[in-house]
């Protein structure tokens, strides 16, 4: 037994050989791998069978969502991995090394392009059209190559804002590769696998609510990767700052039918109302879509409630002209000649008259803006 473990010790403390990777190996390594390599052929044993590309997106930032252009911009990281045979080694001939990177314009690797670009359409780790420099292709030792570029791309979305503030948005996205058909690279995708958002900024002014990825063969003979977004306004803002002011600019503006009829200050009032709600449109102006098909329900909510304060403030000027009229100007306004002028006259009933006429604009008007302010809620809360 003593003997066993003086071995064992003399073993170790022997000197042992430590593997180190040396620039020169790495160098040797480069060198073996590029020259000679044949970018522009794509890797496979058997060119009668395509190559698989495993796909997959890292979502960073909603960069815009334009509504007017109907334009997306997302940033992010767009993950490709593939098998190429002659981009293999042995690392026990290289000190060990078994992982290298060589600039993505020395070798092959799949481009792969949006099929509605707003600008030019260039695949993703170009820039104007030319590669970027510092992009570059990772392989391991058994000929896995990962290419991960990163960059903001923009695609077209179409939005409707018929719903705002409260609308919804499904925005799809199609990369393809550019020049390869189905017979030549085929993409794969995990089919239950999401977006990586473990990096994702929140958005001011969206929320992510969902999102999809898939694979898929397009115009009959190319291979698409999809990405989609279900894209969500946050109504908080338009909510507080306009819909709820302007309700109650409408409120205000009813009150006027509680000042007595014959009071001149109600008409001041209507109209001051009336100039208040035309200037807060001109403020909220900018806050509005730019968008004209289809109109934004809000842009007809609001001109619904300034063309109520307009009806308002004129109803409020007549039934001042018929509250005088209770006062002796009716003899030098009405037309004798017709019989109801006439019994008007002769019932000397201008300021009943008047308080009616208050009485039912009063509760049409809080009756209208109560019904509008219940079904306004009712669908806020159903659109959270």
């Amino acid at each position: 037994m003593k003997t066993t473990v003086f071995f064992l010790a003399i073993v170790w403390l022997l000197p042992r050989r430590v593997q180190g990777q040396t620039q020169d190996q790495v160098d040797a390594l480069y060198k073996t791998l590029v020259n000679g390599h044949k970018k522009n052929t794509r890797p496979a044993v058997n060119h009668s069978f395509p190559t698989e590309v495993n796909v997959s997106f890292s979502l960073f930032q909603l960069v815009d969502v334009d509504e007017a252009m109907g334009k997306l911009s997302i940033s992010g990281q767009l993950i490709m991995e593939w098998y190429d045979h002659r981009m293999s080694w042995n690392p026990i001939d290289y000190g060990g090394v078994n992982t290298i990177t060589v600039p993505s314009s020395a070798t092959w690797k799949p481009d792969l392009v949006l099929t509605e670009p707003i600008d030019n359409a260039i695949a993703f780790g170009h820039a104007f059209g030319h590669m970027q420099s510092w992009v570059t292709v990772r392989y391991l030792y058994d000929g896995k190559a990962i290419f991960a570029p990163a960059g903001v791309i923009s695609s077209v979305c179409n939005i409707s804002v018929y719903l705002y503030p409260f609308d919804e948005h499904e925005c799809v996205i199609n990369l393809f590769p550019w020049g390869m058909n189905k017979q030549e690279i085929v993409l794969n995708t995990n089919t239950t696998q999401l977006l990586n958002i473990s990096i994702f900024s929140e958005d001011p002014e969206w929320i992510l609510d969902r999102n999809e990825t898939s694979t898929g063969v397009m115009f009959d003979n190319i291979f698409c990767y999809r990405v989609v977004l279900y894209l969500i306004r946050r109504s908080a803002f338009v909510t507080t700052n306009i819909i709820v002011p302007m309700y109650f600019l409408v409120i205000l503006n009813a009150m006027v039918f509680v000042i007595p009829a014959s009071s001149e200050e109600r008409v001041t009032c209507a109209m001051t109302v009336l100039l208040a709600m035309a200037f807060f449109m001109t403020v909220v102006h900018d806050t509005l879509p730019k968008v004209s098909d289809p109109t934004p329900r809000i842009c007809t909510v609001i001109m619904c409630y300034l063309l109520l304060s307009a009806l308002i403030a004129i109803m409020t000027i007549i039934n001042l002209r018929i509250s005088k009229l209770s006062e002796g100007d009716g003899e030098k306004v009405l037309n004798n000649n017709w019989k109801i002028w006439k019994n008007w006259k002769n019932w000397n009933n201008w300021k009943k008259a008047s308080v009616v006429i208050d009485i039912i604009c009063g509760v049409g008007c809080f009756a209208w803006v109560s019904g509008s302010g219940i079904a306004m809620y009712v669908y806020v809360s159903r659109n959270r």
